[in-house]
C-alpha cells in the first residue's frame, strides 16, 4: 500500500514539536531552572484541560452510547481538528458514503430521529441527566464530492460541512470544515490542496480550535500547517499555537498522488500560554534529506525555547533514521543551558519521555 506521503511533513512537524523543551540565543536559565519552569507549565496545562473535561458538553461526548458510536464516528470526527487531515477517517462506513439520517438513543429501542431540513445526519442520546444531540450538514454551501484513494477506492468527502452540538437543547458546540480536494483527470483524489477547520466545544468551559493546511505547488513548493487551540472559562485558561512552513519539491505520479516530497528548509513555531506562564519554541530546519520514496531520513535543525520572554535553552544538531530507531530521538542534538549542555536524548530520558 502506498505510503500517505503528503502527511510526512506534518509528522515532521509533530516530531519536532515533541521536542518542545528547548530555547533562544544566550541562555539565561540553568538546566534545573528550565526543568522547574517546564514542570510548572505542564502541571498548569494538565489542570486546565482537567477542568475543561468537567463541562457538560465534554461529558456528553464521552458518554455517547456504544451502539451509536460506529455511525456517529464520522460526525464526531467533524469536531476533531486532527482527524480533518485524515480524510478516510471522516468516512468509516463500508459503503464509503457519508452517513445520513438520524437515530434517537434516548428511546428504547432506539427510534428514527427527525432532522431539521438543513441537516443530513444526527444522533441523540442521554448523558447522565442531560440530553445531547449532534447534527451535521455535509454540504453547507458546497456539494460533497467523490474522490478516490491510491487503491482506487472511492470516498464521499465534504467540501464544506457544519456540525452543531446541543445539550438540553442549549448550544454546546459547533464546527465548520472546508476543503479543496486535489483535482485529477476530471475527478478528485483523497489528498487536499487546502483544508480549514474551526470550531468550539463546551457550554461553561470551552475548547476552541482552528486548523489550516495548504500545499502550494510552483517553482518552489510550499507547505503550511497551522493549529491553534485554546480554552476559555477554565482555571487556568490556555492558548496553544503551532505554525509549520516547509519549502521544497513535491512530485506527483501519473495518478496525481504525491509520490515524493523533498522539503529542504523551513521553520516550526510553537507557543503555549497557560495562566501567566508562556513558552515559545522555535525550530529552524536548514536541511531535510529524503530517499527516493520520499521517506525523510535526516533533518538538520537549530532553535531555542523562551520562557516568559527570556531565552531558556538553545539547541542545534540533526535527527536521522538511526537516531529514531532506538525509540528516543536527539542523540545528535545538543541543548545548551546557562550552566552547560547535554543531548536532547539524555534530557528526554532523564525526564521520562523515553521508556528505554
Amino acid at each position: 500500500m502506498r505510503r500517505a506521503i503528503w502527511l510526512l511533513p506534518l509528522v515532521l512537524g509533530l516530531l519536532l514539536g515533541a521536542c518542545n523543551q528547548q530555547a533562544g540565543n544566550q541562555p539565561n536559565y540553568t538546566e534545573n531552572a528550565f526543568d522547574q519552569a517546564w514542570s510548572t507549565v505542564k502541571t498548569d496545562l494538565k489542570t486546565s484541560f482537567k477542568d475543561l473535561a468537567t463541562d457538560p458538553a465534554l461529558q456528553a461526548i464521552f458518554q455517547i452510547p456504544p451502539d451509536a458510536q460506529p455511525l456517529a464516528l464520522a460526525a464526531l470526527n467533524a469536531l476533531n481538528p486532527l482527524n480533518a487531515l485524515r480524510p478516510e477517517g471522516l468516512v468509516p462506513l463500508s459503503t464509503h458514503d457519508l452517513p445520513r439520517g438520524g437515530k434517537d438513543y434516548t428511546t428504547n429501542p432506539p427510534s428514527d430521529l427527525a432532522l431539521p431540513s438543513s441537516y443530513d445526519f444526527g444522533v441523540k442520546w442521554q448523558a447522565d441527566t442531560h440530553t445531547a444531540e449532534l447534527l451535521v450538514n455535509w454540504d453547507a454551501g458546497k456539494d460533497t464530492v467523490y474522490a478516490h484513494d491510491p487503491n482506487d477506492e472511492s470516498y464521499e468527502l465534504p467540501q464544506a460541512a457544519h456540525a452543531a452540538l446541543t445539550v438540553d437543547e442549549n448550544p454546546a458546540g459547533s464546527a465548520d470544515f472546508s476543503a479543496t480536494w486535489h483535482a485529477c483527470n476530471g475527478g478528485y483524489i483523497t489528498e487536499p490542496d487546502a483544508l480549514r477547520f474551526t470550531g468550539e466545544l463546551g457550554m461553561n468551559k470551552k475548547l476552541n480550535w482552528g486548523l489550516s493546511y495548504s500545499l502550494t505547488e510552483g517553482s518552489t513548493d510550499r507547505l503550511n500547517v497551522g493549529l491553534a487551540v485554546s480554552t476559555t472559562g477554565t482555571n487556568p485558561e490556555t492558548q496553544m499555537q503551532l505554525n509549520l512552513t516547509l519549502y521544497g519539491t513535491v512530485t506527483r505520479g501519473n495518478d496525481c498522488f504525491i509520490e515524493n516530497a523533498r522539503f529542504n528548509r523551513g521553520s516550526l513555531t510553537y507557543t503555549t500560554q497557560v495562566g501567566n506562564e508562556r513558552v515559545e519554541f522555535r525550530v529552524n530546519v536548514t536541511n531535510v534529506e529524503s530517499d527516493q520514496n520520499g521517506h525523510i531520513n535526516r533533518v538538520d535543525l537549530n532553535g531555542y525555547v523562551r520562557h516568559n520572554g527570556q531565552t531558556a535553552v538553545t539547541f542545534s544538531g540533526y535527527i536521522d533514521d538511526a537516531d529514531t530507531n532506538d525509540g528516543c530521538p536527539g542523540e545528535h542534538v545538543t541543548l545548551t543551558f546557562k550552566d552547560g549542555s547535554t543531548t536532547l536524548e539524555d534530557w528526554l530520558r532523564a525526564h521520562g519521555y523515553c521508556s528505554h
